[in-house]
């Protein structure tokens, strides 16, 4: 099982997504890199939330019950008050750092991208039964691999 991944989004940020909890017992989601325009700064991280929501809409920190197997809620079936931040719309998702910062330089950014189809396909694979990043399904944006 992974413990952390790399999450490039539209509006040119590159977070360390990790279910290491901080002092909260939040997941760790923190901007590594950013082109400089936003007003959510490098270093700043996400909070208030005991799960991590993988959507091609964003990465997003939520609070959600569990089912008796301690199986947690969709993102979706969770009220946006229960989130804890989210991130712009995901370009693609990287087990590998330096990866994720190549890509970071790549010019014409768009969502799920697809030349990084097969990076994010290998996170969502490995995340696929993870307790805390809870994946919404990529199929509708990322076509089944060739």
């Amino acid at each position: 099982m992974i413990h952390e991944f790399f999450t490039l989004t539209v509006s040119r940020s590159l977070y360390r997504v990790s279910d290491e909890r901080d002092q909260n017992g939040w997941p760790t989601v923190v901007k590594i890199a950013d082109s400089g325009t936003s007003n959510f700064g490098l270093g700043n991280r996400l909070g208030r939330g005991r799960f991590v929501a993988v959507t091609p809409g964003g990465i997003a920190l939520y609070a959600a019950n569990t089912d008796s197997q301690g199986h947690p809620q969709s993102p979706y079936e969770v009220s946006t008050r229960h989130w804890g931040g989210t991130t712009s719309a995901v370009v693609g998702l990287f087990l590998d750092e330096h990866e994720a910062r190549e890509a970071f330089l790549a010019k014409f950014l768009k969502s799920c991208d697809p030349r990084w189809h097969a990076q994010t396909r290998a996170v969502l694979a490995a995340i696929e039964h993870h307790p805390v990043f809870i994946q919404v399904p990529f199929h509708e944006l990322l076509p089944p691999a060739a």
